[in-house]
Order: structure tokens, then sequence, then C-alpha cells
């Protein structure tokens, strides 16, 4: 069976102009059991890998716990160690603690769990519901990670994960290690966490593959497989199309192909109009003009 876990989204502070979160509220009150939904399978590469046999941290920040939920029930049911981390505002929002502790009660002592409240209320202090203040620090995972290699799932808003990704690589924590995802726009904790720059492709030359001209831009540039995607090609040659969950699904990266034929790595969720593609999901099979 498959299950979600839906954060029921509230007007901003203080803005009651806008809008509460429209899916989550229709869920909440307006789905019940025996209803049909139209779903589409789940997608990504954000998956255990349960092929290997390291130890395991899994470091969440607010919503970002929900897969570590998902992966920490898989965890329990093998000889494999870790450690649950989640970092959220405080005991009221702090979803899913029961069967946290349900979990890592289940796992006999081989799964431990450490809590970080930003603003913790006086409910919380009293009731002894949090293990640290604040934000979690780097001396903690460096407590957790000096024992030695471990896969590093870490999922949360971007700023935190940014912070957390920092923190592990100073440690000296494998980069190959750290799985992460993103609830939101896409993006690369390496680039948003060190600002690295990309290497501008090499002018198209004749040979080299498939070049791509993005006609309202002006610019050319050869496909060489530097790039997964049309997407980062585009990125590369300084050109910053729309686009947010990069994985075939939302349809922001729409673009009008001019000429050329191109192959999707991914099949979209929903196929675009024709004369259109998705560049977050596809590569040139050909010599490409794209409306960009």
């Amino acid at each position: 069976y498959y299950r979600i876990t839906v954060k029921r989204e509230a007007a901003p502070p203080g803005r009651m102009d806008l809008p509460a979160g429209l899916g989550s509220n229709y869920l909440h009150d307006k789905v019940w059991v025996g209803d049909c939904l139209d779903i589409a399978a789940p997608r990504g590469d954000f998956i255990l890998d349960d092929t290997s046999d390291r130890p395991v941290l899994l470091l969440s920040g607010g919503v970002g716990l929900t897969p570590m939920v998902s992966m920490l029930h898989s965890l329990v049911l093998t000889d494999r160690r870790g450690w649950f981390v989640h970092a959220c505002e405080n005991g009221a929002s702090h979803a899913l603690r029961s069967e946290v502790e349900s979990l890592c009660g289940r796992s006999g002592g081989r799964f431990k769990r450490l809590y970080f409240y930003r603003t913790p209320s006086s409910d919380d202090v009293m009731q002894r519901q949090f293990d640290g203040e604040g934000f979690v620090t780097k001396e903690v995972l460096e407590t957790i990670t000096a024992s030695g290699a471990h896969d590093v799932y870490l999922c949360g808003p971007i700023p935190f994960m940014s912070a957390m990704y920092q923190k592990l690589c100073a440690l000296g924590v494998d980069k190959n290690l750290i799985a992460y995802e993103f609830f939101g726009p896409a993006i690369t904790l390496e680039s948003e966490s060190f600002a690295t720059l990309t290497a501008v492709p090499s002018p198209a030359r004749e040979g080299d593959g498939p070049r791509v001209e993005f006609a309202l831009s002006g610019k050319v540039v050869t496909w060489n497989g530097s790039a997964e995607s049309l997407l980062e090609l585009a990125e590369q040659a300084g050109i910053n199309p729309n686009y947010n969950c990069r994985n075939g699904v939302c349809s922001t990266c729409k673009c009008e192909l001019l000429s050329g034929e191109v192959e999707y790595f991914q099949d979209p969720l929903e196929a675009p109009e024709p004369g259109k593609i998705l560049i977050c999901c596809s590569t040139p099979l050909c010599n490409l003009v794209l409306k960009l």
C-alpha cells in the first residue's frame, strides 16, 4: 500500500487575505474513506539503499521527516544501526513523534533519536520534550559520524539542508554518501551551500554532438554529456529557465521546440502539447532550437 502524510497548510501569519494551502486543506476536509482519487506513481531517486550495511543518519527538518519515517520503518526490520535526528519549531509542530518513538523502541536500541526545537514552549521545557534548543550543531553531527562512514539521508527546508550539508562536508563526510530531496523548487546543495559555479560549455563545434540553440538568448552550445538534461544545459550556459520539480511532474519548465527532436529519460506526468517539451527530463536526439 501507499501512504501519504500531508501537513495542513494555514494562511501565513497575519495575512488572512492570502489563501491557505488549497491541496492540503482539500485532502484534510473533503477526502474520505471510499473516495476515488486520480494519482500517479511515486517517482524520484530519494530511496533507501538497502544494499548497504553502513550505519544510517536520517536527518530532517520540519515536514522533511516524512520520508525519513518511511525509511525508519524499513530499517528497523534489518540489523543496521543509526540515528533519527529531527529539527522543528517546537512540540506543537512536531509530527509523527509517537510513531518514531515506537519504531526506535522496536529496534532494540539499534536506532537512537534526537530532537531539536528552535523555539520550545514552556510545556516543551517542563515535559523535557526535546534534546537540544536551537539548531542541530556540528558537534552533534561529529559525535554521530565519528564512528565511521554513515549513509546520510537529508530532507527539509532549503536553509536547513544547506546548513546541514555544509557541516557534514566540513566534518569530512563523503558527499557521495549524502542523499537528499527537496520539498519545493529543486536545486543542488553543492551550489546552494558553496556557490559552486558550473563551467559554461564550449561553443558548438561540428562533431562534438548535437547543437542546442537557445533562440531568445542567442546562445548555441554543444550537448557533450556534461549535463543530465536540457534544463541543466541551459543553466550551464547562463540561462535561468523557469522550473520547480525538475522531475517531469509540474510542467513549469515547458518550452517551445522550434526544431529538432528530444527523448525523455523520465516520462512526463502529463505529456506537453505538440510543439512543446519539458526540458527538465529530456535530452537532444539531434540539433535543437529552443525558444529560450
